[in-house]
């Protein structure tokens, strides 16, 4: 973003296009496409008190995993009006979120959103591995559940917990929690999370119970994603074409189905914000391909 003031009293004055002090350069592509599929996001406007966090590991089709954890506080822009502020940290493999939460319990008091920090591309920060036992003794009886599991807001818990949670659930591929939040835009998407307050817990599960029934928990959905993302990396195969056709066979899959869970991958932002690169184009196109009433506006 932009920034208008000094670090005491400072605004938002609109977006650049792109990330301030990143230290690595290009950013990985299965990162910036979590970002841009809103898989960190809360809600708009719903950061409350202390800064949420959102934690997760991501493979990507070119077989790299990442390592993510995103710091989300409250600013506000020039207008007055509030806006919720990221700040990502990353590193490679699926252990760096226990090393990323614990040095940020050890070395920096705060991990919040800071523009004036300057960081710089080839410098980024040295963190020797760091990996403890995390206890989950009050916390076994949730270990039966299936995802999402709320952690309810009388249990005290931290984000090392949750993480551990996750690991436990889902040992291998994509990994996610969220940790103080008041709301996500995706509480679906997520293994564990821990909810900011007892009225965020109630709203949360609501949402859950709400989508969870609408959709039926479609079965094979995870493939359809795969294949999807496939496409846009350009990197498809046989099994992703297969995935695709075998879907659009299934009655339940309509025009409504294929429509929310492409614009979920980034197709409805491409077209308002015309965003025409490559992985978009493809993902256009798919879209055009599995909802015909699209192909006119395409």
């Amino acid at each position: 973003i932009e920034v208008k003031g000094t670090p005491t009293a400072w605004e938002s004055g609109g977006f650049t296009g792109e990330y301030m002090n990143r230290t690595i350069d290009p950013i990985p592509q299965t990162v910036l496409d979590s970002i841009a599929n809103r898989e960190f996001a809360l809600a708009e406007g719903v950061v409350i008190g202390d800064p949420a966090i959102v934690g997760r590991v991501i493979k990507g089709n070119d077989g790299e995993t990442w390592s993510v954890v995103a710091v989300v506080t409250r600013g506000r822009d020039d207008r007055g009006r509030g806006v919720s502020l990221y700040r990502y940290f990353l590193c490679k493999e699926d252990r760096g979120i226990e090393t990323i939460l614990r040095w940020r319990m050890m070395k920096q008091p705060s991990l919040v959103f800071n523009p004036f920090e300057k960081r710089e591309i080839g410098q980024p920060y040295q963190i020797n591995p760091i990996s403890e036992k995390v206890s989950l003794d009050n916390f076994q009886d949730l270990l039966d559940h299936s995802p999402p599991i709320v952690i309810p807001v009388t249990k005290l818990c931290m984000p090392l917990i949750l993480n551990e949670i996750t690991r436990i659930l889902k040992p291998s591929g994509d990994r996610s929690w969220a940790y103080k939040v008041a709301m996500l835009e995706r509480p679906e998407s997520f293994q564990v999370i821990y909810p900011a307050n007892s009225e965020a817990e109630k709203v949360i599960s609501e949402v859950l119970k709400r989508r969870q029934s609408s959709s039926a928990l479609i079965s094979g959905e995870s493939d359809i994603k795969t294949a999807i993302k496939a496409v846009m990396s350009g990197r498809v195969k046989q099994e992703n074409i297969q995935t695709l056709e075998n879907a659009l066979t299934n009655p339940q899959l309509n025009e409504n189905y294929w429509t929310s869970i492409l614009d979920k991958g980034g197709a409805s932002e491409a077209i308002r914000e015309k965003i025409y690169g490559d992985r978009y184009v493809r993902l256009l196109t798919l879209k055009a391909m599995l909802v015909p009433t699209f192909l006119p506006d395409f």
